[in-house]
């Protein structure tokens, strides 16, 4: 959350001449709903389903690509084989400060509808730590322009 990964992915899928596809946008598209009102009206159990589905129905749709996932897309375990058998899974994270004043006045941020941004981002974080560490390569983008990010990864890995 507040990482980047859908402005990182874009800016990678271009820099590739690669398709790029946001999950989160997809869920919405889908489903006609801002990812807040599926949560509100609908549940957390309701997107988990979505999002695994259509993280598998697009994956499955395309050869080469990169790909945009909500940061909760981890929880599942069958998600994380999914992926980690279907791709190369890249893990863009930032100091929790830094991404605290990213989001802090993102009201569409469904799992920081409380009155503690900051206590619940560190929650969510530590609930979700070890299931990040399951990636391909990890990318400290806190003090990075979207540039370098780019090129880091793209130092990393042969795409083509």
């Amino acid at each position: 959350m507040g990482s980047g990964k859908t402005t990182i992915g874009r800016a990678l899928a271009s820099s590739l001449s690669m398709p790029f596809f946001d999950l989160d946008q997809i869920i919405e598209d889908e489903i006609k709903m801002s990812i807040k009102d599926i949560f509100q009206e609908k549940g957390e159990y309701f997107f988990r389903d979505l999002e695994t589905n259509l993280l598998r129905k697009t994956a499955e749709s395309s050869d080469k690509f990169i790909f945009s996932t909500g940061g909760g897309i981890v929880i599942r375990e069958e998600n994380r084989k999914f992926m980690s058998k279907n791709g190369t899974i890249v893990f863009l994270y930032a100091d929790l400060d830094v991404i605290f004043e990213r989001i802090k006045k993102n009201n569409n941020r469904p799992l920081l509808n409380t009155n503690d941004h900051r206590g619940t981002l560190y929650k969510i974080w530590d609930e979700r730590k070890d299931f990040y560490s399951d990636c391909d390569f990890k990318v400290d983008v806190t003090d990075l322009s979207i540039e370098v990010i780019v090129e880091k990864i793209k130092n990393h890995f042969v795409f083509l």
